[in-house]
């Protein structure tokens, strides 16, 4: 009988910022065109996908400077959302967000962004 061969899966991975509050400018669109250049950026978000190799950017600054949301979707399971709140919302709404396991909140120039994604040492 012959040996059993292996499948081996090609990687993948999905990274989507979203812009909503805020459109980005021609400018900021060109900023981050220096973090990925096959990126499929609009005023209203950069959505890059790869099956070799490994996004640039840091997600944390790029939702500080530039977006409102964020999706990480890797096909070894890895599933990451971030989300920018006002602190308004934050301070006077109470969401199940705020009582969800393995999420983290941080407050950064007056909003609160709420992460539910993996550990490691990107967060140490």
């Amino acid at each position: 009988m012959p040996a059993a061969s292996v499948v081996q899966m090609s990687e993948y991975q999905y990274y989507e910022f979203r812009s909503i509050d805020r459109p980005l400018s021609a400018r900021q669109m060109d900023e981050l065109r220096k973090v990925s250049s096959r990126a499929r950026i609009t005023p209203g978000g950069f959505v890059n996908d790869y099956n070799y190799g490994d996004f640039r950017g840091d997600p944390d600054k790029l939702i500080d400077k530039y977006f409102d949301a964020f999706l990480h979707l890797a096909n070894w399971g890895t599933r990451w959302l971030m989300l920018r709140a006002s602190g308004w919302v934050t301070r006077h709404a109470r969401t199940p967000a705020s009582e969800a396991k393995g999420h983290a909140g941080r407050l950064q120039r007056g909003h609160q962004m709420i992460d539910w994604g993996p550990a490691g040492p990107r967060r140490e």
